[in-house]
C-alpha cells in the first residue's frame, strides 16, 4: 500500500530544476525509484532518472532533476518499487485496484508542475510546491448568490469556475470536486472547465428558510430574510489536468471550504383587489407598485364547474398568465352556466419565490342560457304559514331543514347558520353521507317566539330567555 512504500510528499521547483521530495516508508532493501519527466508543451519525455542500491542509503527521499527550462510545465511520473523474492503483489494507485502478480510492490504517481521564470539572480532559489500556488494560479473559483447574466435571483447559490490567465496549457482542463455539506448528508458534484472555455457556473440546489416582513402595507412591499435550511458549507478542490505521452498528469490545489450565509431582499408583491363577472367573463383585477421593478412571475386562474360533472376534466378551465407585461387584469370565459370554484394563484419568481392564492365561488349564467341555476343549498320550512294563538291543538311545530340537492353529489358544502336574536352560530357540513340538516326544533321555536310571542307554540318564559 501507499504506507508500505515511498510516495511523493511534494515537488519543489526552481527555474531550471525540480526536487521530488518523498516519504521513507519501509526498508531500503530492494527499493528502487524511477522518475520520468515529460515536457507538456512538446510532449517529449526525458530519459528516466533511476536510483537504487547503495545510492538510496544516502540520498533516499530527495531527488533532484536538473537541466529544465524556466517557466515551463512538466509532467512528473514517479515510480517506486520494492521486490520480495518470488511472491509479488502489484498495487496501482491510479486505478485503485489490486492485482496478484509475481514479485514486487509498485507505486506510481503522475504530478503536474511548472518551473518559475528566471529572475536574473545567479543563485536559483527552490520554491516549495505550496508556496508556488499563488504564482501559478490560472483560475478562480468562487461562491455567490447573484445568478449568471444578472438574473437577480437572490435565492440561488452558485459556484463559478473561470480562467483568469490567458496562458493556458493546450488540451488541459480544470476539474473541481465540489462538496455541499448538510446536516445529515454530503452532496458531491464535479465541474470540468476545458482550457478553451472562459468559465462555467453551476447552481447548487438547496432548501431555504424565509422570514417575511411587511415593509409597506399600502404598496405591498415585502422584505425577506433568506437563510439555508440544512446546508451550511460548500467545499471545493481544484485539479489542473492534462495529457502528454499517453499519461494523465494533474496538480492538486487543495481544498477550500466556505460557509453559506444568508441574504435579504426587498420587493413589491402583486395585490388581489377584486373580481367581476359579466356575460360569462370573469375578470380579476390586481395591482403592482412596480416603482421601476419588473414583476417576474405568473398568475394562474383555474375554474372548476361544481356539480355532478365536476370530475370531468373538460369542466375545469385553467390558464396561466405572465406578470411581466400586463395591465393587472386577468380573465377567464365561463361559457357554461353553473357555479364555479375559482382559484387565483400568484407566484413571484425574482428576486425570491413567493406565492399566494385566493379562492372564491361565482355563479355564472353563461352565454345564451335562460335556464335557472339550481341552488347549492335548499331551505325547506314547514308549515309554510304559522297561525297565531289561540289554536285548539298545538300540533305540527315549525321545522327548518337545509338540503344539498342531488345535482351537487360529490360536493361538500359548508354552511354557517346564525340564529335569531344573537343566538349561537352553528357550523355544519353537507356531504354525500349527510345530505340534509334540521335546525334544532326547540331552538327554532324559541328564536321565533322572541320575534313574535303570539305563535301558538310559544311559552311565556321564553320571551326573556337568553338564547345560547
Amino acid at each position: 500500500t501507499k504506507q508500505d512504500i515511498d510516495h511523493v510528499l511534494h515537488v519543489d521547483t526552481a527555474p531550471t530544476q525540480l526536487v521530488v521530495v518523498t516519504s521513507k516508508d519501509g526498508p531500503v532493501d530492494a527499493l528502487s525509484v524511477k522518475i520520468e519527466l515529460t515536457d507538456i508543451v512538446d510532449g517529449r519525455t526525458n530519459p528516466p532518472f533511476v536510483a537504487s542500491g547503495l545510492w538510496m542509503l544516502v540520498n533516499r527521499g530527495r531527488y533532484t532533476i536538473p537541466f529544465l527550462r524556466p517557466d515551463r510545465w512538466y509532467g512528473v511520473h514517479f515510480t517506486s518499487e520494492r521486490g520480495f523474492g518470488d511472491d509479488k503483489v502489484l498495487i496501482s494507485i491510479l486505478c485503485c485496484d489490486l492485482e496478484t502478480s509475481i514479485s514486487q510492490v509498485v507505486h506510481s504517481e503522475f504530478r503536474l508542475v511548472k518551473t518559475p521564470p528566471k529572475t536574473g539572480n545567479l543563485i536559483e532559489n527552490t520554491q516549495h510546491e505550496e508556496e508556488t500556488r499563488d504564482e501559478q494560479k490560472m483560475f478562480d473559483v468562487r461562491m455567490h448568490r447573484a445568478g449568471p447574466e444578472n438574473t437577480a435571483n437572490v435565492e440561488g447559490i452558485y459556484v463559478t469556475v473561470r480562467w483568469i490567465s490567458k496562458d493556458r496549457v493546450n488540451g488541459s482542463e480544470l476539474a473541481v470536486d465540489l462538496r455541499v455539506k448538510c446536516d445529515s448528508s454530503i452532496a458531491n458534484e464535479d465541474i470540468v472547465l476545458p482550457y478553451n472555455q472562459e468559465g462555467i457556473t453551476v447552481e447548487i440546489a438547496m432548501d431555504h428558510k424565509y422570514e417575511l416582513e411587511e415593509v409597506n402595507a399600502t404598496s405591498h412591499q415585502m422584505m425577506a430574510k433568506i437563510t439555508p435550511l440544512r446546508c451550511h458549507e460548500i467545499c471545493w478542490r481544484p485539479w489542473l489536468r492534462t495529457t502528454a505521452d499517453s499519461k494523465i498528469f494533474s496538480k492538486d490545489f487543495g481544498e477550500q471550504c466556505h460557509n453559506v450565509g444568508g441574504t435579504t431582499s426587498t420587493t413589491f408583491l402583486r395585490n388581489f383587489k377584486y373580481y367581476t363577472l359579466h356575460d360569462g367573463e370573469l375578470v380579476v383585477e390586481t395591482e403592482h407598485h412596480k416603482n421601476g421593478e419588473v414583476d417576474e412571475g405568473s398568475v394562474v386562474l383555474s375554474a372548476m364547474l361544481i356539480g355532478r360533472r365536476m370530475n370531468n376534466d373538460n369542466d375545469t378551465i385553467h390558464h396561466e398568465f405572465s406578470t411581466e407585461k400586463t395591465d393587472g387584469k386577468f380573465s377567464l370565459h365561463l361559457d357554461d352556466p353553473g357555479y364555479y370554484a375559482i382559484k387565483y394563484h400568484y407566484t413571484k419568481i425574482k428576486p425570491f419565490h413567493y406565492s399566494t392564492e385566493e379562492r372564491f365561488l361565482v355563479e355564472s349564467e353563461g352565454l345564451n342560457s335562460s335556464d335557472p341555476l339550481k341552488p347549492i343549498v335548499e331551505l325547506r320550512y314547514e308549515p309554510h304559514s304559522l297561525i297565531q294563538h289561540p289554536k285548539p291543538l298545538p300540533t305540527d311545530p315549525p321545522s327548518l331543514v337545509l338540503y344539498r340537492p342531488v345535482e351537487y353529489e360529490g360536493v361538500d358544502v359548508d354552511v354557517i347558520i346564525e340564529l335569531f336574536c344573537g343566538g349561537k352560530q352553528e357550523h355544519i357540513k353537507l356531504t354525500d353521507a349527510y345530505q340534509h340538516h334540521e335546525i334544532d326544533p326547540l331552538r327554532l321555536k324559541k328564536s321565533l317566539c322572541r320575534q313574535q310571542p303570539g305563535f301558538y307554540f310559544c311559552e311565556p318564559a321564553w320571551i326573556n330567555e337568553t338564547l345560547i
